[in-house]
């Protein structure tokens, strides 16, 4: 991900999408994506597993199956939706974006561009510029008309 420093741009878009209402609701979701965000930006992507996240994040013991529960694949599958709301709503314009790819619990970040602006100085420079076309072009249409009138003949007046 391009920038100085990209866990950081991560790491608020992190806290910014768990204090968002649409997660805070769901604190099982907040601690499945904290927990592989952060350990990715740890560099441990590669324990990233299905047995590891039901045993760290949903409290399952030694004796956790992932064959038998299904824990990590469901709650996967709900944070997979929750993010693409998100991401379809309040974070549409969000700099970074955090996603879960299906077929593995290793978040992909991805920073957009941000869209292109005109600064508000050339913005103002371009509307005083067509304003003055716009006056120089109604001044020279009434020279022209004057110059044509006939003496004698009323001159027709601008339309309002």
């Amino acid at each position: 991900m391009p920038g100085s420093h990209p866990s950081q741009a991560v790491s608020a878009e992190l806290e910014k999408i768990v204090a968002h209402p649409l997660f805070a609701a769901a604190p099982s979701l907040v601690r499945f994506l904290r927990y592989v965000v952060e350990e990715t930006l740890a560099g441990h992507s590669h324990l990233l597993k299905e047995y590891s996240i039901g045993r760290a994040v949903f409290g399952r013991g030694e004796e956790y199956s992932p064959r038998i529960d299904p824990i990590v694949r469901v709650q996967a599958r709900n944070l997979r939706a929750r993010l693409e709301r998100y991401y379809a709503g309040p974070g549409a314009s969000d700099r970074v974006r955090i996603e879960l790819p299906k077929g593995t619990y290793v978040p992909l970040f991805q920073e957009r561009a941000r869209p292109w602006r005109a600064p508000k100085r050339l913005v103002s420079a371009v509307l005083a510029a067509a304003a003055a076309l716009l006056l120089v072009g109604v001044a020279m249409m009434e020279l022209h008309r004057a110059q044509h009138h006939e003496p004698g003949k009323a001159r027709p007046m601008l339309a309002p």
